[in-house]
């Protein structure tokens, strides 16, 4: 049942361990409700049209988006004003896409990653912070992170963050421009930018700060 005054999660995953596993945590969270949970492409477009959805979970690995023209068609019938997507995806998966810019998403998360570790990124989301998670680290917890970014990553815009967050993957001006929807001159503007700010000498540096500093959120 969709509940208004929470935060209202759809789960359209077909991972059955990782939705059991969500379902026991979700009890530890008064603050957010699993309204269901799908792999079926007409199913989940019935919640998004009939019900009260916040945030979507959505692994990009299902059957129904194989390419970029079936998620864009997807979520053509499918998006609402105001949803948060979550992308369960890799780096290969996501460079060609472009989807964080294209249809909205505001994390991008490692398919691997723990039902509890999902539930920490939900509430960070869901307090309108981006996230970006493509590898493990159990260094650090997600939420002290975020109130580490507060203090260290106010002179950066929520672009030059996400830049950040994709230039410590390793990801080249081009994947960087395709992930996010912009042009690779544009990336490279926001880079040199990031650099001058923090006294780097280029993008190596960049990464290995950026490493040291988060591998989870950027509000």
């Amino acid at each position: 049942e969709v509940q208004p005054n929470m935060t209202n999660v759809l789960l359209l995953l077909n991972n059955s361990q990782l939705i059991k596993e969500l379902y026991s945590v979700s009890g530890q969270y008064s603050d957010l409700k699993l309204v269901g949970w799908t792999s079926d492409s007409d199913c989940a477009t019935n919640y998004l049209t009939k019900s009260t959805i916040d945030i979507v979970v959505l692994d990009m690995t299902l059957a129904f988006l194989d390419s970029r023209e079936n998620i864009q068609q997807f979520l053509e019938r499918a998006t609402k004003p105001n949803i948060k997507w979550i992308a369960l995806t890799t780096i290969t998966t996501l460079r060609p896409m472009g989807f964080a810019e294209l249809y909205g998403c505001v994390a991008c998360i490692n398919p691997t990653i723990s039902a509890m570790e999902l539930f920490q990124i939900l509430r960070l989301v869901s307090n309108g912070y981006f996230v970006c998670k493509m590898e493990e680290d159990n260094s650090t917890s997600l939420v002290a992170q975020a109130e580490l970014f507060d203090t260290v990553l106010p002179q950066f815009s929520q672009r030059e963050t996400q830049i950040l967050c994709l230039l410590a993957q390793g990801l080249r001006n081009r994947d960087i421009a395709s992930a996010i929807g912009r042009s690779e001159g544009t990336v490279k503007n926001h880079t040199s930018s990031i650099f001058n700010r923090l006294g780097l000498k280029g993008r190596t540096q960049a990464a290995l700060w950026a490493r040291s500093h988060f591998s989870a959120a950027v509000p």
